[in-house]
């Protein structure tokens, strides 16, 4: 194994792996790591840092599709491409010998482990550290296209954004005003189907006497259950919601606070569409009946845009543009107008052990008319072939 100095040593790598990818030195200076397998190689070591992690599983997770002499030759061609990004740093982050990697938990400072560390501490300076942390999906936008790693990303990505759900719910339940509103936003925005969090922000804006915007988080909520689950809200909530309409719940007095309200989508101008065919990908409906499968509709939407985004032919709105839209009623034209899209995809993912189910459509805002609609029935194994397909598919009868 390398060599180490003892004695008290510096962070010389800080990575950023919520809602992205990026490494900067101890100078706050961005370290640029050029290819894609190269940052998820980092990330996976980041995950934790300081485990040594056999050569033979990182192989198997990056190179999955090569047999083992190509796959041995990439992981040592990666590795010195790392080598050579991080030279400048002193000590190197990386360690390395014959049988396993890793980076240096002593000099290595990742968000994704502070994140975890702050929410395990659970005072309310924490978790709001947590939350200012959280930007985002892990590698959010990292493609890498090898199963095995997007299986490990899939669950890594869950994992935190439970993880993000629990430090906000416990945020909010210690919060008051617009500090808890803006948390109780930034919670259902995680997790739509959470009916706590709507009765939250529904008894949130009463207190604070604005009673129309009770009002609509309680028809936002009736309309996101209705359409994920085909269920109806719990009958606390509906009771909530009446004794609201009747005036019956205790309002804020004169020194109450005043809550900005949301700015709309649509209040400014619409972006003009670009001179290419322009597409947007709505986040996929989750039909499994089971909100613990949220994470694999998302992770089948954000794949599609991917996709989509290699296609020169197409202009494809960002991921996070379009995932504003979870968990809202939405009409087509309108999303279309907002977004500077002439397309829009809208589709649903049902999961039933190892089959999957995914009905897609293309939508000509402009018009109004479906283009394209098509049903895939698939094992697990065979869903990336799936997307490949789709937006194969997508993209020839957009281009003309």
């Amino acid at each position: 194994m390398e060599n180490r100095p003892s004695g008290q040593r510096g962070i010389t790598l800080r990575l950023d792996l919520l809602g992205g990818f990026a490494a900067r030195d101890d100078k706050g200076r961005k370290i640029a790591i050029g290819s894609r397998k190269g940052q998820a190689l980092l990330a996976f070591l980041a995950l934790p840092p300081g485990k040594p992690q056999p050569r033979e599983k990182v192989m198997g997770l990056l190179w999955s599709d090569s047999g083992e002499p190509q796959a041995r030759s990439s992981l040592r061609q990666a590795l010195t491409e790392l080598r050579k990004a991080l030279a400048d740093l002193d000590p190197s982050p990386l360690i390395t010998d014959r049988d396993t990697v890793q980076i240096d938990p002593d000099i290595v400072e990742v968000d994704a482990v502070t994140f975890d560390r702050l929410v395990d501490e659970d005072t309310p300076a924490e978790l709001a550290r947590a939350a200012e942390l959280y930007r985002g999906d892990l590698l959010d936008g990292l493609a890498v296209h090898d199963a095995a790693f997007e299986a490990w990303l899939r669950i890594e990505r869950e994992r935190l954004r439970a993880r993000a759900s629990q430090a906000l719910g416990n945020l909010l339940d210690r919060q008051t005003g617009v500090e808890a509103i803006a948390t109780g936003r930034r919670l259902l925005a995680l997790d739509p189907l959470k009916e706590a969090t709507h009765r939250a922000l529904i008894r949130l804006y009463t207190e604070a006497g604005d009673r129309n915007m009770a009002i609509k988080q309680y028809n936002a909520c009736c309309e996101v259950l209705q359409v994920e689950l085909g269920l109806k809200p719990e009958t606390a909530t509906q009771q909530l919601a009446e004794e609201i309409q009747r005036g019956e719940t205790k309002k804020a007095d004169s020194t109450s606070i005043s809550i900005p309200a949301e700015t709309p989508k649509a209040a400014t101008e619409p972006p003009p569409l670009p001179d290419k065919p322009s597409l947007a990908v709505l986040p996929f409906t989750n039909m499994s009946g089971d909100p613990e499968q949220e994470y694999f509709s998302d992770g089948i939407t954000q794949d599609i845009i991917t996709s989509l985004s290699r296609f020169r032919s197409l202009s494809v709105i960002s991921r996070n543009s379009a995932f504003s839209y979870k968990g809202e009623p939405t009409d087509v034209r309108t999303v279309a107008i907002e977004l500077g899209a002439r397309y829009v995809v809208e589709g649903s993912v049902r999961r039933l052990g190892d089959r999957v189910r995914i009905s897609v459509q293309l939508v000509d805002a402009e018009k109004g008319d479906h283009i394209w609609v098509e049903r895939y029935d698939s094992e697990l194994n065979d869903i990336f072939t799936v997307q490949d397909e789709m937006a194969r598919m997508i993209s020839a009868a957009v281009a003309p």
